[in-house]
């Protein structure tokens, strides 16, 4: 399906997964919820720093640009611990094809 993504997962070391959750999401809808919450489409939560995640933490959502082309877009659910791209906190923006994308400040990010 035109407009798939996927989200590769990094450990909190930044490099190892964790053994609990899969490598990687294939994305194959228009929004897709990420948090703790059983309700969202992807849960999960810090192993190191339980409860960092908000139960709703973010949207990843896509717009189609035309031709079969498509903008990822990550949007913040007003979280307590917030959500980084590249280090650089966000409440709505766009993530592009190499983007780290981290969830509740687990870096240390503020």
């Amino acid at each position: 399906m035109p407009g798939n993504s996927r989200l590769v997962l990094l450990g909190e070391d930044c490099q190892n997964p964790s053994a609990s959750l899969p490598p990687f999401y294939l994305f194959t809808k228009e929004h897709t919820t990420i948090g703790r919450s059983r309700r969202a489409d992807i849960t999960m939560d810090s192993e190191k720093y339980p409860l960092t995640l908000s139960r709703l933490h973010v949207t990843l959502w896509r717009e189609a640009l035309g031709n079969s082309n498509y903008q990822w877009h990550v949007s913040d659910k007003n979280t307590l611990n917030g959500t980084f791209i590249n280090c650089v906190k966000v409440q709505d923006s766009v993530i592009n094809h190499g983007d780290l994308l981290t969830l509740g400040g687990g870096a240390g990010l503020e």
